[in-house]
């Protein structure tokens, strides 16, 4: 199972693409930000210098925030929002994407209006399946964090049911399930309807976005569920690497991390070994330590 990444909005993606092409990434999702505003024409060159790089892009992310919500009441607000999803979905089938992640909400002041924003959202994919299935593209949507529609993986396995296809899904968000706290919880309820993963970090309060495990989700946990489900696509990471790292060393870190490779401590409650100097976790490479700071000529 491969080790993806994410790609930033910026006006100049091409430095990212060669620390994406130089680390060995064959995999990515676009940030919401990459592909609304561009044009037909600079999607197709966008999609070009992917497939120079030899770069998957496996998922694009549908705008959110705001007016942008797939579950906002006002019905002139939200088939606004639903053509800017429908215009992502063109050009990330432009860019060979197979999935398509859309947010069910923002946060809701009252507990009662997260069923109902829920329920606006169902309308929200009964316009927008159809047009999936066309363009043979998963629309995979996301566990969120408490507070907002979507938070509940029952309500995501309902919808996913209800629809019945093929093309509805999800994208299980670790950082969302832990503030929640319910990971393994959420997984086991989710995991026959998974199209793609968040994979990040958080001391389980907020949404951090940290590299793993620089966290306290238990990833040797975490993996052993996924490697014990129908998933078979890559684990895209939503974070930046830790403490400015390149994306081929933060992609390093956690195939070492899933492979039991980190150094911990020898005591009742062992902890992971950290390099003084470089702040990051210790490795096991061929029998031999390494951190950051001791392998950083190979990913420069």
């Amino acid at each position: 199972m491969e080790i993806g990444a994410y790609v930033p909005a910026r006006d100049d993606l091409r430095e990212w693409l060669d620390l994406l092409e130089k680390g060995g990434i064959n995999f990515v999702e676009l940030d919401a930000g990459v592909l609304p505003e561009k044009s037909e024409g600079e999607v197709e060159k966008l999609s070009l210098s992917f497939k120079e790089r030899k770069i998957k892009v496996y998922s694009v992310h549908a705008p959110f925030g705001g007016e942008k919500d797939l579950s906002i009441p006002e019905e002139k607000k939200r088939e606004k929002m639903l053509n800017s999803v429908i215009r992502v979905m063109e050009k990330g089938k432009v860019m060979g994407a197979e999935v398509i992640v859309v947010h069910p909400g923002g946060v809701v002041a009252k507990e009662e209006e997260v069923g109902e924003r829920f329920k606006i959202f169902c309308r929200s994919i009964e316009k927008i399946l159809p047009l999936a299935e066309r363009y043979q593209m998963k629309i995979a949507v996301e566990n969120m964090l408490p507070c907002h529609p979507g938070a509940r993986a029952t309500d995501l396995k309902k919808i996913v049911k209800s629809f019945s296809s093929p093309y509805l899904g999800v994208c299980f968000d670790t950082g969302h399930s832990n503030v929640a706290n319910k990971i393994e919880d959420d997984f086991k309820l989710l995991k026959n309807y998974i199209f793609t993963f968040h994979i990040h970090d958080n001391d389980g309060t907020r949404d951090m976005h940290l590299q793993p495990p620089y966290g306290s989700i238990d990833w040797e946990k975490f993996y052993s569920l996924v490697k014990d489900s129908p998933y078979q696509g890559p684990l895209n990471l939503e974070c930046l690497p830790w403490k400015g790292a390149e994306p081929g060393w933060a992609r390093k870190e956690v195939e070492w991390l899933f492979e039991g490779k980190i150094l911990k401590t020898n005591s009742p409650r062992p902890s992971y070994l950290r390099c003084a100097r470089c702040g990051h976790f210790i490795f096991k490479d061929k029998e031999n330590p390494v951190c950051y700071c001791s392998h950083q000529d190979k990913f420069t």
